[in-house]
């Protein structure tokens, strides 16, 4: 994949988080097959049962999160793979996946899948990872 290609899909997760209705940080996820863009997701204040089966990962020795009081809010990879899985057949295996965080002063944040997102980007097979940082991004091939 080339850095313009790279920059064109980090800008459409730029715009689809923009759609967020977060205030402190609003992310965006772009899914690309072949050059494709398969669905487009952002996070946002609704519930979401998938979101809750997941969000039982990010429970750990050092942070309680109980899935059955606290907000099940839908993040953007969560959006972005549900909106694919009701068009696309393919292989999400094959699959890029962009993720931009944008903070509420307006700069590039880290966005790197939480806990709850990692486990539903690996139970999806999608291992091609790209993420924003404050100065950059990170490509990541989790296997």
């Amino acid at each position: 994949m080339t850095t313009k290609e790279i920059k064109r899909y980090f800008n459409l997760a730029r715009n689809a988080s923009t759609f967020s209705d977060y205030e402190h940080n609003k992310v965006g996820a772009v899914l690309v097959y072949k050059h494709d863009i398969i669905s487009m997701g952002y996070n946002r204040k609704v519930s979401n049962p998938i979101q809750k089966k997941y969000n039982i990962y990010r429970q750990n020795e050092y942070r309680c999160y109980d899935v059955d009081v606290q907000h099940n809010y839908i993040h953007a990879e969560i959006d972005c793979i549900l909106k694919a899985k009701k068009e696309f057949n393919g292989n999400m295996g094959k699959c890029n996946l962009f993720i931009y965080r944008q903070t509420k002063t307006g700069k590039r944040g880290l966005s790197a899948p939480c806990s709850a997102c990692s486990h539903c980007l690996a139970d999806n097979g999608i291992i091609n990872i790209y993420y924003s940082t404050s100065n950059g991004y990170v490509y990541e091939k989790r296997i």
